[in-house]
């Protein structure tokens, strides 16, 4: 999971950052205000299959058939 704080003017220019460096699947985990604007913390939460490498679908296919093959 990655958490990060954006510090803006206003809050619509936070959430701009927000998904300008998150996109659009950040979720926001706090907000308050401080001297001269907002602070936001927003945190993205990763797949662990879109980390995952991904197997060529010609390498699945032939092990499918070494498998097959064997039962």
């Amino acid at each position: 999971m990655q958490v990060k704080r954006f510090f803006a003017a206003d809050m619509r220019q936070a959430m701009k950052l927000v998904r300008d460096e998150l996109g659009s699947d950040a979720a926001i985990i706090g907000n308050r205000r401080i001297a001269g604007g907002v602070e936001l913390t927003a945190a993205l939460d990763y797949k662990l299959s879109a980390l995952a490498p991904r197997v060529p679908n010609a390498e699945l296919e032939e092990e499918l058939r070494k498998t097959q093959s064997r039962i």
